[in-house]
This record gives C-alpha cells, structure tokens and sequence, in this order.
C-alpha cells in the first residue's frame, strides 16, 4: 500500500506582513551595525538574528498563516463474499456448480491483490478460508441470509474500505427477517449469482400443518394442512394421521398441477383431557430427494368443556354489538350477556351472585359507569381473578366521562389514569404493536417482522393520560406511544384493559377489499382464550412460544418471576437447565425474562427453570416442547432466484445466473483507490508559538544586559 506526504502553506491574512519582514530584517541588521559599547561579530550577528527572528514571526502571526498536510495512500479494493453452505445446496447438483467456479483459474485472477473477506453461512454465518472454497461442508436445518450479511458486516476487518458483497446462493432463505429490507438500508451493493442445479426435483411435502390449540372432549378436531409437489404429476398419494402409534384415519389425495398447494383434513374426537400430539405423514415417493417433509407434528390441548365467558355491559352498544358477535362465532366460546338496564337492574335473568360469577372462566366489563366500578359485582370478580379467573375491561363513553381512579376496577387494571372526570381523548389515532407485546400470544404476527396493526384504520378516541402499572405487559400502544392495551397477572389469574374506544369501527372500516379485518376479531379471541389459562402456581413460571418446533428453528423461553406476594420479582436471574447445559434468559423488566436456544436437534426435551436474588433460591418450574425431523430447510429445497435478484436491486447491485458467473465477478467494483487524510494546522493564534516569541526576546534581552547594551 502505496503512501506520501503533501503538504502546503498559505496565509488567510494579509501578503502585506510578509514584505514586512526583509525590510525590519534590513532596519534591525542597519542598527546592530554599531553598537556601544562595541560587541564582536558573533555577539552581533547572534542579537540580529534573534530580533530578525522576532519581528518575522510576529508578522507571520498577523499573517495568519495555515499550515496543510496530506497523507495520501492508494488502497485496494475490500470484498465481502459470502458463500450459502446450507443443506439445500446439495440438491440437484448445485454445489458442483460452486465447486467449478472456484477451480476456475479466471475466478482468482481477476480477484488476485483484493482484500477478500469470506464467509460461509446457513442457520448461522462462520468464517470460511478463501483458499479452500472448494473443500467447503454442507450442512445446517435452515438458511439465515439476513443473519450472514450481519454478520459479515459487523465482523468486517475494514468496515470503511468495504466495496461491495458477493452472493453465491441458490436463494433459499426460511430464517430470520427478510434480507431485502437490510439491502435497502445499506449503501453497499449485493453482487449476487443463483445457484439452481442442473436437474429438476422431485419432492411431495407437507406444506403446512394446523389444529385450533384448544379442543374439547366429544367435540371434533380439525387438522388440516396443505400438500405440494413437484415431479409426480396426476399421481395419487396416502395420507395418513397418527397419534402416537393409533392411526386415525388415511385418505388418497390426488396430485394434478405441480408447485400449488393442495388442502387437506382430518376430523377427530379426542375423549381424553391433556395436551394431544398429532402425526401427519404421507408415503414417501420414488424418486423423492427429501424425505423430511414427509412428516409434520400439530399439538392441541383438550380442555372438558368450553369458556365459560360473562359478557356484562352498561347498555346497547356498537362496541357490544361488535365483541358479542366475533366471540359468539368461536366454537370455543360459550358467551352470557348481561346488559344494565339501570342502577343495579339488568336485561337478564343470570344472577350476578359472588357464587354465580364463579362459574365464568372469563368476565368482560364493557364500559361499566363510576358507580358499578365500585360494586360488589365488581369486588366478588377481583376475587374471582385472583382465584384463578380472567377480566377484560373495555372502556366506552360512560366508563372514560366519569372516571375515578380510587374505584376499586379502575385499581385493579394494568394501566392508570391519575386524574378524574372525563379522560377521553376525541381525536383519531393510528395504532401499533408495542415493542413487548408483538411476541405475545395475543398479538404475534404470523408473519415475521410485519405489523398488521400499523395496517388498521385510526380509532376514533383513546386515553392519552394513561400510564402502564409495573408488572404490566404492553400489547398496544397509539403511534405516539401512549398505552392503550396492556395484561397483568393478579394472583392465579389475569386482566387486561383497553382504554381506547369504537373497536367495532375496525372491524367495519377494515372489511373492505383487502382489509385486514381479521386482525382486531382475531385479537379479541384470542384475549379471551388467553384470559382463560390457567395460571401455574408458583413464583416462578416459564414456557416456550410454541410446543412443537422445526428442526433449525429457535427455541425461545419466556419466564415471569414473582415476590412473595405474588408481585414481579425486580432484578432476578433466571437460567434454563436443557441437556446438561444452562444459559441464562435476558431480564426484561418488571419480572419478564426471555432468551432462545439454537441448534437443537430432533427430540422430545424437557427442562427446567430456576431463579434466584443474590445467593436465595426463589424456586424453579419445568416444562416440555418437541423439535421434529421436518427441518426449516427442507420445507421448501427450489431455488429463490426471485430473491436474488431483489436483494442485487434494492441494494444497487447486480444478479447473474449461474451461467453467467464471469460477467457478475468482473463487473465488480475493483478499482483501487486513492485515499487522503487532511490534517489542517493553523500558525497563528497558538500558544506556544507565543510563548517562542516571549522566549526570543528574554534571551535578546537577558544579552543585552549581559553586554552592557542600553
């Protein structure tokens, strides 16, 4: 690497100071010719010099001159490569066609005096010698293309001098969030070349798998998923559902268009309580070149009887009109209406009884007044929560233009407003998953990364004073980040309010084309169901986010640690016991830890949770989940050049197919390039030349008196 110095010096002030200097030089040099008394020729020239010296840098200083220098040096080209490993690159020939670029002698020479930094990834980036590319392993259970970029990115040698990343993948990505948002963010190109293979594959899989998670015993249960194939058009293929070694039942489906997904389902009776494991398998193929999509586990917990949920508004509403109707079309649900008719009388014969009220697994207050908030309705349901049961509370016009902070309701909820009287906010307001609430049960997207509330219309008033309670989960929040729905346990039981009005003008205005009305009726069902769980007794609880994961998927745990009486446990550390091993869950506040456990391979597991302050053991739970063999890579092993060609788009690169490899590597930017590092000086105005010029003249000085000179 090349380097040299440049340098130069200019005056911001006036040229004028500089034709000063030879002419006091000559004035100084005309005085010291005779001195008295008489001085040798040494002394004389010494005490000329230094005055000359004085005087010319006083008028460099009045010159103001800056002083410029240039560390320049010529530096080659930085090149990030990234190289995809992952299972998939083993289908039909594709790593063969790796193998002959990097034997190519063209390849090497063109990138030949390049600083290349080279990596290889598939469920997680690591580096990889660019010397052995040809000796590279495959392997891994999923492809994280986002992850390798950042990883790439972060683990950088030169950061700065990075020119450009080069991608040779066939595409497949099924881990992490999508890569085409990185590239739009970064100012780097994605030079990247598609990986297909040489040959077509020939695969039948189960594309998805499902059950409702909650069943009930002598009611049906649904799994159903979706087959496709590619390969093995009109032939006909067995599927078959198994519970452990019970076969449930097997039907023939027929296999017409390759690549489209084909619905199937399968209704079963379970007439045991207790979480129930279902087995989809159907027979493998001649030909198949996976089999691991052959197989596909759904897990269901069968409760004995429905949710017994109690309805109770303060009088005929959209609102009530709205959650009645979405939770009277959940099978799941057996939903009791109360509606006030006045003080203390209501349009129903249900009476509203502490023994009575014990029969519901979930109460809603929807808009209950001042008054009712004080109720005895309302204490035997405070009791009811902390036994075991489940509250919602859903604000309305008589609930937010009377409000009294002191009721015992207003109280018991997971948010708060400080003052009294009317604390609606009449103005409309967008809506957003809050940042602890997208991976709740409740709110998490089926999509990764995606937001569907952000996707709704504005809520028509809300309560812009409200203020979370600590312990509380924050699910949604307004776009100016004022809390609107938030859970808290109490007890054995839970509660969640909601202070924000007109749901129902989601439903409506989101049920047109395109709409995403299924958002806000799927939130308030799945509340409910929420509400209804059973919280384990404890002070310590922990559970993963589902009970069945593909192989090369995280697993992540969520605990919640609790003090003595049942409040979130403040500054605990928690760790999970798995396999031998432990790892320690990242506290969130306000009792919440979470963390996830990477590469598991195939099996039943169990673990354990133990928490503790200091060196005190607050206590432990355990619990179970299942990796099954059906891995996130062989969900879908086709070629993603789509993908591709997004991330070379987006980022301002450029794609090539396999075939085209020597016009992708030589359109690289692999120009060196001349660098410079300016450093500006300024002369004047520094203290230490001022000090140099103090000195010069105490030393003329201290000479003269020496000398004897007046």
């Amino acid at each position: 690497m090349p380097e040299w110095l440049d340098f130069s010096l200019h005056l911001e002030g006036s040229e004028l100071f500089l034709l000063l200097i030879p002419v006091t030089g000559s004035f100084v040099y005309f005085i010291y010719r005779q001195t008295y008394p008489t001085l040798s020729r040494v002394s004389r020239l010494t005490l000329t010099a230094v005055r000359v010296l004085v005087i010319g840098m006083l008028c460099l200083i009045l010159g103001e001159p800056i002083l410029s220098m240039w560390n320049k040096a010529i530096l080659s080209p930085s090149i990030l490569f990234l190289v995809d490993t992952s299972a998939s690159m083993a289908a039909n020939k594709r790593v063969e066609q790796l193998v002959s670029i990097w034997e190519d002698k063209h390849f090497y020479a063109v990138l030949e005096g390049i600083d290349v930094q080279s990596w290889g990834f598939a469920d997680e980036a690591y580096p990889l010698a660019f010397d052995s590319l040809a000796a590279v392993q495959l392997g891994g259970k999923a492809t994280n293309l986002t992850g390798a970029l950042n990883k790439g990115f972060e683990q950088s040698v030169s950061p700065d001098l990075l020119e450009s990343v080069l991608i040779f993948s066939d595409g497949a990505h099924n881990l992490g969030m999508d890569p085409t948002r990185l590239a739009q963010s970064i100012d780097i190109p994605l030079y990247t070349l598609g990986i297909t293979g040489e040959e077509a594959l020939a695969d039948v899989q189960i594309a998805e798998a499902k059950t409702e998670k909650m069943g009930y015993i002598g009611r049906e249960q649904i799994i159903e998923g979706k087959l496709r194939h590619w390969g093995f058009v009109n032939s006909e293929v067995e599927m078959r559902l198994y519970e452990g070694t019970q076969e449930l039942g097997r039907q023939l489906l027929s296999l017409p268009q390759e690549g489209l997904e084909y619905h199937f389902s399968f209704a079963t009776v379970p007439t045991k309580p207790g979480p129930h494991i279902y087995r989809l398998q159907v027979e493998a193929q001649a030909g198949e070149f996976v089999r691991d999509n052959n197989v596909a586990l759904v897990y269901a917990n069968i409760a004995k009887e429905r949710i017994q949920v109690l309805l109770i508004a303060s009088g005929p509403s959209s609102d009530l009109a709205f959650i009645r109707r979405i939770l009277e079309a959940d099978s799941h649900l057996e939903v009791s209406t109360v509606i006030q008719q006045s003080e203390g009388m209501f349009y129903s014969d249900i009476s509203l009884t502490a023994d009575r009220l014990q029969k519901y697994d979930v109460v809603i207050l929807l808009d209950p007044g001042s008054k009712f908030a004080n109720s005895r309705v309302v204490n035997a349901v405070v009791e009811n929560v902390r036994a075991g049961a489940g509250l919602l509370f859903i604000g309305g016009s008589k609930a937010f233009s009377n409000w009294d902070p002191h009721a015992t309701l207003a109280r018991f909820l997971p948010l708060y407003v400080e003052t009294n009287g009317k604390v609606l906010t009449a103005r409309a307001v967008l809506l957003q998953s809050s940042q602890e609430g997208a991976r709740h049960p409740i709110v998490r997207s089926p999509v990764e990364d995606q937001d569907p509330w952000t996707e709704l219309p504005p809520l028509p008033g809300y309560v812009a004073s409200a203020r979370k309670r600590p312990g509380a989960t924050l699910l949604i929040e307004s776009s100016d980040g004022a809390p609107l729905i938030a859970v808290q346990g109490h007890g054995q039981g839970k509660v969640m309010s909601a202070l924000a009005t007109g749901f129902w003008r989601l439903d409506l205005l989101s049920s047109g084309v395109d709409g995403r009305f299924q958002t806000i009726r799927d939130f308030w069902r799945n509340a409910v169901k929420w509400l209804a769980l059973k919280v384990p007794v404890g002070r310590v609880r922990v559970s993963t986010e589902h009970h069945i994961y593909r192989a090369g998927e995280d697993v992540v745990f969520s605990a919640q640690v609790f003090d003595e009486f049942l409040r979130p446990q403040q500054a605990a550390r928690v760790r999970i016991l798995l396999n031998g091993q432990e790892f320690q869950l990242q506290d969130r506040g306000g009792g919440h830890h979470r963390g996830g456990w990477k590469g598991l391979k195939p099996g039943e597991y169990t673990y354990t949770v133990q928490a503790w302050t200091g060196d005190n053991v607050i206590g432990s739970d355990e619990g179970n989940f299942i990796i099954e063999q059906y891995s996130v890579e062989s969900l879908d092993v086709r070629s993603n050049i789509a993908l591709l060609e997004k991330l070379a788009h987006a980022s301002g690169g450029q794609f090539r197919p396999f075939e085209q490899w020597r016009e992708l590597v030589n359109a690289l930017p692999l120009q060196k390039r001349l660098v410079e590092e300016n450093r500006v000086l300024r002369l004047w105005g520094q203290s230490w030349l001022l000090a140099l010029v103090i000195v010069l003249l105490a030393v003329e000085w201290f000479v003269r008196k020496r000398k004897g000179l007046i």
